[in-house]
């Protein structure tokens, strides 16, 4: 396979690994949780913890949350792989906002 497949294979599916949608989701699930211990971690790491990132925090979650509760039926109707790219760049938003707060002060 030349690079040119290779790039076009990546192009199709931008935002993962190419696994079925079904894992995928399921990956998406797991790693919600983790990226959250792991940001509340690395905040308290680094005294970075106060109002405003608690106050971000309380909002985002849920939010993403309710979004993803929201937009589960859709992923059977609009196509898996739209749901997917979706709650993938929810959580990076989520990820950059955290940062960007916490790095601005």
């Amino acid at each position: 396979m030349n690079c040119w497949n290779e790039w076009s294979t990546l192009c199709n599916n931008p935002l993962s690994k190419g696994d079925q949608d079904n894992v995928t989701r399921g990956n998406i699930l797991i790693i919600s949780p983790a990226l959250v211990i792991s940001i509340i971690i690395s905040l308290y790491n680094f005294n970075l913890f106060n109002r405003d990132i608690v106050l971000i925090g309380m909002i985002s979650a849920p939010t993403y949350i309710f979004a993803t509760y929201i937009g589960s039926p859709f992923y059977n109707l609009s196509g898996n792989k739209y749901f997917r790219n979706i709650c993938l760049i929810v959580l990076t938003l989520i990820g950059i906002a955290t940062l960007i707060t916490a790095f601005v002060q």
